[in-house]
């Protein structure tokens, strides 16, 4: 078991992903006693999270009710020890579109959209994302506290759609913790990359991922535009 943090994958010259082919050793999940405690690990008593500084991560958020409880109890018993399979069946099933899916809804997307570039080169670097209709996807090397940068994504979204969606609105918009998953060379990263922009793809959303407006793969033109320098991580309570 490791108990340190590993060294960060090495850079490239500007700073933005691991050098081709640097092979990173993956840190080992921690014991019960880790964790909060332990160098790099942060968790509030769900999923551990790995969070070293800037290290590109990949992260998964997703809505309150896109993963119903009955569907995580099936996943502990069906694949209770890899973790692996495990998020390859949920990734599934969220693509396939369950829940009340309020990010299909144009202004709700943007609004996310929006905060997820809203401090791009302030507080982290976006290297791709993408909003589907009931998860998020963004690989990212955060500059910050990387659960910070998370947490101010989802308030400051979730204050939005709440208050555009109205007497429709959920009770909760996203679902408490998120999945990060630390990028270990470039081409880990290639793959993270063509993953999230072909999400929308696999999803039988589009045929091609540019196509897919919220997403970094979309053309300018179709391109979200960026919000004011206030939205995003630093952005004050709304």
């Amino acid at each position: 078991m490791t108990t340190g943090a590993p060294a960060p994958p090495p850079a490239s010259g500007d700073g933005r992903a691991p050098a081709p082919n640097a092979p990173v050793k993956a840190p080992a999940a921690p014991d019960a006693g880790e964790g909060a405690g332990a160098p790099a690990w942060r968790s509030r008593g769900y999923l551990p999270h790995y969070d070293p500084g800037r290290t590109l991560q990949t992260i998964t958020f997703r809505l309150a009710d896109a993963l119903p409880a009955q569907v995580v109890a099936h996943l502990a018993e069906t694949c209770p020890t890899d973790t692996n399979l495990r998020r390859m069946r949920i990734e599934s099933y969220l693509d396939a579109g369950h829940g009340s899916c309020v990010l299909r809804r144009d202004d709700c997307a943007a609004i996310v959209a929006g905060c997820l570039q809203a401090r791009d080169d302030v507080d982290y670097q976006l290297q791709a994302w993408v909003v589907m209709p009931n998860h998020v996807h963004v690989l990212v090397e955060p500059l910050i506290d990387l659960a910070r940068i998370v947490q101010a994504w989802k308030s400051v979204s979730s204050r939005r759609i709440i208050r555009l969606l109205g007497p429709a609105r959920p009770r909760v918009v996203w679902q408490r913790e998120y999945w990060d998953r630390f990028i270990r060379n470039e081409p880990h990263r290639q793959q993270a990359l063509a993953y999230i922009h072909a999400n929308p793809v696999s999803a039988g959303l589009v045929m091609r991922g540019e196509q897919w407006r919220w997403s970094s793969a979309a053309a300018p033109a179709d391109a979200p535009a960026a919000p004011d320098a206030g939205e995003g991580a630093g952005a004050p309570a709304c």
